[in-house]
């Protein structure tokens, strides 16, 4: 049974709760305090090589973002080019995506054709919008409208101090 630091012996004290246990009582408990603490499951975990590698690589994308907003806004005219540089990190990993497609539609015929259609619509359904977007903050720089890119330079560095954060936390496990 664990010991608390409470004054009476038998109630959680503040560095109790600091520790991010989750304290609770029962209705019982009201009448004769029986103290719970939930210990939270996800601080004593390891993070895995792949969840270090995807947090890697969404930081490492996010620091890419920042670049091509400053440096859009830079030279607005050619905003078009710094967001170009942007696409490579979904071409790059379309490459086997594609090599599949193709091994499909060879194979499987007129269901894999189905298939591959599915998968392109919904894949252009997940991207479009991040493409339209960046293409209007583009353009609007070339119209020497700011507005638009401030909003997005603000959400990413939020982004990035939310994932810099993140990764002192996994570091520290």
């Amino acid at each position: 049974m664990p010991k608390f630091s409470g004054s009476a012996g038998n109630e959680p004290s503040l560095p109790d709760a600091a520790l991010r246990t989750n304290v609770c009582y029962s209705k019982l408990a009201e009448i004769i305090p029986v103290w719970m603490i939930e210990v939270n499951a996800n601080e004593n975990r390891e993070a895995s090589r792949f969840e270090r590698l995807s947090h890697w690589i969404k930081l490492k994308f996010t620091r890419h973002e920042i670049w091509a907003l400053k440096a859009a806004r830079k030279v607005p005219l050619l905003a078009l080019f710094a967001f170009g540089t942007l696409r490579l990190w979904f071409f790059l990993p379309m490459i086997p995506i594609g090599i599949m497609s193709v091994a499909l539609l060879e194979n499987t015929g007129i269901l894999g054709a189905v298939l591959n259609m599915v998968l392109g619509l919904g894949g252009l359904a997940i991207i479009a919008p991040w493409f339209f977007r960046w293409y209007f903050i583009c353009a609007s720089l070339m119209f020497g409208r700011t507005k638009m890119a401030q909003s997005k330079e603000n959400e990413v560095s939020d982004r990035l101090e939310r994932l810099v954060g993140a990764k002192a936390a996994l570091e520290s496990t």
